[in-house]
C-alpha cells in the first residue's frame, strides 16, 4: 500500500460521512432545490480557481520539470474542465456565472484559506495531500452513484463527469506524484501532510453541510451590499 492509500485508509470513515452526505443524495436523486444546485456549482467554482491557485504555486516547488508538468497538466484537467463545465451548468439554470464575482461563502473561505496557508508554508508534500481530498473524493462519489440515473439531465451531466474515466486519471497522477514527494519527505513533513489531508477532509464535509442547510455570512460582503 502506497503512502496517500494509506492516509486514506486511514480516514474512510471521514470519507463515507461525505459520500452519503444528504446533500449529494438529494442531489443526485435530483431532489436538491434548483437554488442549492447553484451554490453547488457556484461555490466550488470558487473553490477550483483557488485550487488552481496553490497547483501552480505547488509545481513551482517541484524537484524535477517532470514532476511540475505533471502537476500543470492536472489543473488544465481538471480544474479547468470543471470550472467550464459547472459555468455551462449554471447558465442552463438560468444563472451564469462569472467565478471572479462570486462571494465565498464562510465554509468556502475557510477551505481555501486553509490551502493557501497550505501554500504559503508547507512544502510540496503537505500542499498535494491538502489538496488530494476532494477529487478523491468525488471519484468516490462516482463509484458510490454508479447505477444512479438522475432524472434532471443537467445533474446527470455532472454526475457522468464524477463517474467517467479522466477524474479518476487525475487522481491517480496527483496520488503519484504525492508519493514521490513522500519518498523524500522525512516524519516530519509526513504527518504534516496527513494533518493538511484530513483538515481539507473536514473542510470538505463543511462545504456539502453549507450546500445543504445554508451559509451566511454575519455581515453584507461588498457584493451583496452592491446587488441591494
Amino acid at each position: 500500500m502506497s503512502w496517500i492509500e494509506e492516509v486514506c485508509a486511514a480516514h474512510a470513515d471521514q470519507l463515507q460521512h461525505c459520500v452519503a452526505h444528504p446533500a449529494l443524495d438529494q442531489l443526485f436523486a435530483s431532489r436538491l432545490p434548483r437554488d442549492r444546485f447553484l451554490v453547488y456549482l457556484h461555490q466550488d467554482l470558487v473553490y477550483l480557481r483557488e485550487e488552481a491557485k496553490v497547483l501552480a504555486h505547488a509545481a513551482s516547488k517541484a524537484r524535477s520539470l517532470d514532476a511540475a508538468s505533471r502537476i500543470a497538466r492536472l489543473v488544465r484537467e481538471v480544474n479547468a474542465e470543471e470550472s467550464l463545465r459547472h459555468q455551462t451548468l449554471a447558465t442552463h439554470l438560468g444563472q451564469p456565472v462569472d467565478p471572479l464575482a462570486v462571494t465565498p461563502a464562510p465554509a468556502t473561505h475557510a477551505y481555501v484559506s486553509h490551502l493557501r496557508s497550505v501554500a504559503f508554508d508547507g512544502g510540496l508534500l503537505e500542499i498535494l495531500a491538502a489538496l488530494y481530498p476532494s477529487p478523491w473524493l468525488y471519484t468516490c462519489v462516482g463509484r458510490h452513484f454508479a447505477d444512479s440515473e438522475p432524472a434532471d439531465p443537467l445533474v446527470r451531466n455532472l454526475l457522468d463527469y464524477y463517474r467517467g474515466d479522466s477524474l479518476p486519471r487525475s487522481v491517480a497522477t496527483l496520488g503519484a506524484l504525492i508519493d514521490d514527494a513522500g519518498a523524500e519527505a522525512d516524519q516530519v513533513a509526513r504527518l504534516s501532510a496527513c494533518r493538511a489531508f484530513a483538515v481539507s477532509l473536514h473542510h470538505q464535509r463543511r462545504f456539502l453541510d453549507m450546500v445543504l442547510t445554508g451559509d451566511a455570512w454575519a455581515f453584507e460582503t461588498p457584493q451583496d451590499a452592491g446587488d441591494g
